[in-house]
């Protein structure tokens, strides 16, 4: 298990599961497709349960790795988008609560053009970032 406590999660070819990726850091994994008519409905509290337990054992870096996800439909990107503002609330009215960088296939157009646009909305506290030398199918 990761030291959030999260069990990974699977749905009509969807997966998503955490890992500890170092004294820090950890790795929420995207894998397979999003063609539910409403992903919110599992996304929503997935991606609520794996910020309150990084605020609560205060993990300072959260990387999304969207690189195996081959599909998200607009509703699923809606979700992703309320966990991005989620994760810029201030923790004490001081700090974000733990930064969060989302990491994509340059090899997957959607991954790059929606991941990107969302950083707009968080001025500068989320990054999106490709993962350099990396087949998607091979995360």
């Amino acid at each position: 298990m990761n030291r959030l406590d999260v069990a990974p999660f699977t749905k009509d070819g969807f997966e998503m599961f955490v890992v500890d990726s170092g004294a820090d850091r950890v790795t929420v994994k995207f894998r397979g497709t999003i063609e539910h008519p409403a992903p919110g409905e599992f996304l929503d509290p997935l991606l609520d349960s794996i910020h309150t337990k990084a605020v609560a054992v205060r993990v300072s870096n959260v990387d999304a790795d969207f690189s195996g996800l081959d599909f998200l439909n607009s509703s699923g990107i809606k979700a992703i988008l309320k966990w991005v503002m989620r994760s810029t609330e201030t923790n004490l009215g001081t700090n974000p609560s733990y930064q969060l960088r989302l990491l994509y296939s340059s090899r997957v157009t959607w991954q790059q053009a929606s991941l990107k646009a969302i950083t707009f909305l968080t001025k500068g506290t989320v990054v999106a970032e490709p993962i350099l030398g990396a087949d998607a199918a091979e995360r």
